[in-house]
């Protein structure tokens, strides 16, 4: 990459920063609060009744024992009334002794609710095609829904699950659902995707803190797209989208999933109140992978770029939320 190239991707983000800041005089967050507001995709309810159902629970891993079980423990601390839980350890490539004698422990001790199974895939790294292969591994049973989750992740709430599910069965137009993700310092990790800015998509407000008392935490939000390090989904639109494109080994897997249930019509969607930590970076090393940037560009174009659930006056430059009068593309193709 030019380092002109690069001084000017700067200039724009730090220009959209000074101008929000001086002229519009508004917080990020107030910007984000007021898109989901002046959404016409209608409310998303999570309070009703759950009927009985059977739920699928696929936890992809290699080593780090200590991250899985901590995954697992919270999974035995959540209430599961009216749920049958399956939940499949997906072992890629472990190597630790630990590793699998701690996976035939917990397969064998079970949990109250909930049926562990183990599924070693000896294959090469691919999150999509591992969860792909997970999930058509069960699809011959009758799971009602699918929740796909890293083995990075704390529920800290014991009603994250059965309020997953609430929420897709009170709403039958919702089609990927998370949840809100925090570092462990208490840090936003993840409040929503924004596809197109930062490269093919951003994390608004990540490593910033914010008061629970917000306007943003008074309710679920629809959101363009969802992280896929929480992930649920019925099983009939998981089918419906063809899973997570295996041509997307290594990122951005998530944000094209969210995109193919756009095209059925349907929203992504985001439980604000739920306390999920996410040991992000601790399982596998961040780094680029330009011919996926080029792939998923490729294949939405414009649907990507200029999705139409984020107004193009918000930044793309910026994974700090701020205006562009100018709608700007987020120029990828100079990055290489």
């Amino acid at each position: 990459m030019k380092i002109i190239d690069r001084l000017l991707i700067k200039f724009y983000e730090l220009k959209c920063r000074i101008n929000t800041r001086l002229r519009q005089n508004l917080k990020q967050i107030d910007i984000l609060t007021h898109i989901s507001e002046s959404s016409d995709t209608g409310e998303i309810d999570f309070t009703g009744a759950i009927r009985p159902q059977k739920i699928l629970l696929i936890i992809p891993f290699k080593d780090k024992w200590d991250l899985t079980e901590k995954c697992i423990s919270s999974l035995k601390e959540q209430n599961l009334e009216n749920l049958e839980l399956t939940v499949v350890l997906v072992d890629n490539n472990s190597e630790e002794d630990r590793t699998k004698k701690a996976v035939a422990r917990v397969v064998q001790e079970g949990g109250s609710g909930i049926e562990f199974r183990s599924l070693p895939l000896p294959v090469p790294f691919n999150f999509s095609r591992i969860n792909n292969l997970a999930a058509q591994e069960c699809l011959d049973e009758t799971f009602d829904k699918i929740l796909f989750l890293n083995n990075d992740i704390e529920l800290r709430e014991t009603s994250s699950i059965r309020d997953l599910v609430a929420a897709l069965d009170s709403n039958q137009n919702l089609g990927a659902l998370g949840s809100s993700l925090y570092y462990p310092d208490g840090s936003i990790q993840h409040l929503f995707v924004f596809p197109g800015s930062k490269i093919v998509g951003s994390h608004p407000l990540r490593t910033k803190s914010l008061s629970k008392d917000h306007p943003w935490f008074r309710k679920a939000r629809v959101v363009p797209a969802v992280t896929g390090a929480l992930i649920m989904m019925r099983r009939s639109d998981w089918i419906a989208v063809g899973g997570f494109d295996e041509n997307l080994p290594n990122c951005y897997q998530d944000v094209d999933l969210c995109l193919k249930v756009q095209k059925l019509g349907k929203v992504n969607g985001v439980l604000t109140h739920l306390n999920t930590i996410h040991y992000e970076t601790q399982t596998r090393k961040p780094i680029p992978h330009w011919d996926e940037v080029k792939y998923i560009y490729a294949k939405w174009g414009d649907f990507l770029a200029w999705n139409p659930m984020m107004p193009k006056t918000i930044s793309r430059y910026s994974e700090v939320l701020c205006f562009d009068s100018k709608y700007r593309k987020y120029p990828w193709w100079k990055l290489f």
